[in-house]
């Protein structure tokens, strides 16, 4: 694969001089770091009784909640409901439990009602309330899978292999949805099962790209390698470069962004980023973040930004890029901290929580996403609860290197 690197910072108009860093706006360094162990330990736990006071009978979850009116909105978003189902497996393999093990079962089993095993296909999702299904879901379904099956827990060896079958049959899926050039069909229709519709999506290529790489680090699937790297190649000319030649704080390059650090982690993680582009690509992502998306003066939740800066700094640390690493180190201690103090009944709930003073069970644990609008969501709780258990096993090893 030929992997096309150029300087996205110089695409989107920042060139610095040799040896002069573009400052971060909104960043506050400390000498003495913010967040800690506890806090982060609190809060995940905090978060995840969130999510699992939130499961519905059916296996779904309780998607949207008006802390004004102490109501549920009529809202949902089935993509979103496959990503808290993956949160909730990347929690199960943080700290399994009998809990979570039997709240993913719950979720498995929504998702198999709706769906359809089909010879040489693979496994379609066909939501009874639409007509067109998400390669996104498909994509996070197949994550939450992995994950699950990655956990060290007490699993039979037929659950196992049900949710290994599983996953092959959603791979399968997931392959028809990629194009020639590597980058993936945002739609597929349930009526002539599941045939590729629609142009690529910034989102759902980066959630495929790392559900590739996952279940092929997870089942061992090394044969997936060159489809990997030469999907890793298209995304960023496509999401990154080509998008910020075109606006220098391109959407479609944010949206792909926390996606595509991932991937481009668990790329190099496995050893298949000889030359350690990659690695570079996430760190290079991860200082425009910071520098032109402004991502520390946002005022809305941006976990989702958090889960990239911190493999981008795990990666800046193994690559020896230090003063990155430092830059790095100091959002992220900044931004979750300040995050975490938008937890409801968290460990630092600021004025503003406090003085609504929310105490349902349903509510507790959840985050705020802006003081203007007083809704939970459980894409937001999934989001800052993967950036925290990111940076706890990171930033906060059990064992000191």
């Amino acid at each position: 694969m030929v992997l096309w690197l150029v300087g996205i910072l110089a695409v989107a108009g920042d060139v610095p001089q040799e040896g002069e860093e573009i400052p971060i706006p909104g960043l506050e360094p400390v000498a003495t770091p913010r967040l800690t162990r506890e806090l982060l330990d609190t809060s995940i736990a905090l978060t995840v009784r969130y999510m699992l006071a939130n499961q519905m009978q059916e296996g779904d979850f309780l998607y949207e909640y008006n802390i004004e009116t102490r109501e549920p909105t009529a809202d949902n978003n089935h993509v979103r409901q496959a990503g808290a189902l993956w949160g909730l497996s990347l929690a199960h393999r943080y700290q399994p439990s009998l809990i979570t093990q039997k709240a993913l079962r719950s979720g498995f089993a929504h998702f198999v009602t709706a769906s359809v095993s089909m010879v040489n296909k693979g496994r379609m999702v066909a939501m009874p309330d639409e007509r067109m299904g998400r390669t996104g879901l498909i994509a996070l379904l197949l994550l939450a899978h992995i994950e699950t099956i990655a956990a060290d827990d007490q699993m039979s060896d037929g659950e196992v292999n049900l949710y290994k079958e599983y996953a092959r049959q959603y791979l399968t899926f997931l392959m028809r949805m990629r194009q020639e050039n590597g980058l993936f069909h945002a739609f597929y229709t349930y009526a002539d099962h599941g045939t590729p519709r629609g142009l690529p999506s910034p989102y759902y290529d980066g959630e495929s790209l790392l559900a590739l790489i996952r279940v092929a680090r997870v089942l061992k699937l090394d044969a997936l390698k060159p489809i990997i790297l030469e999907s890793a190649g298209a995304m960023w000319r496509e999401h990154v470069v080509a998008a910020l030649r075109q606006d220098p704080v391109s959407e479609t390059t944010k949206s792909f962004y926390q996606w595509g650090c991932l991937a481009f982690f668990e790329i190099h993680d496995a050893g298949w980023d000889e030359d350690g582009r990659l690695a570079k690509a996430a760190i290079d992502l991860s200082k425009w973040m910071l520098q032109r998306h402004r991502v520390l003066e946002r005022e809305r939740n941006t976990a989702y930004a958090f889960e990239g800066l911190v493999v981008s700094w795990e990666l800046a640390r193994r690559t020896g890029a230090d003063a990155d690493a430092e830059l790095l180190r100091q959002a992220i201690d900044q931004g979750l901290h300040e995050l975490i103090s938008w937890q409801v009944g968290g460990p630092r709930e600021n004025d503003y929580l406090q003085g609504l003073r929310i105490r349902e069970p349903i509510a507790v644990g959840g985050f705020l996403n802006h003081p203007a609008e007083p809704l939970l969501r459980i894409d937001v709780a999934q989001h800052q609860l993967h950036a925290m258990i990111l940076a706890r096993h990171f930033l906060f090893p059990q064992t000191p290197r």
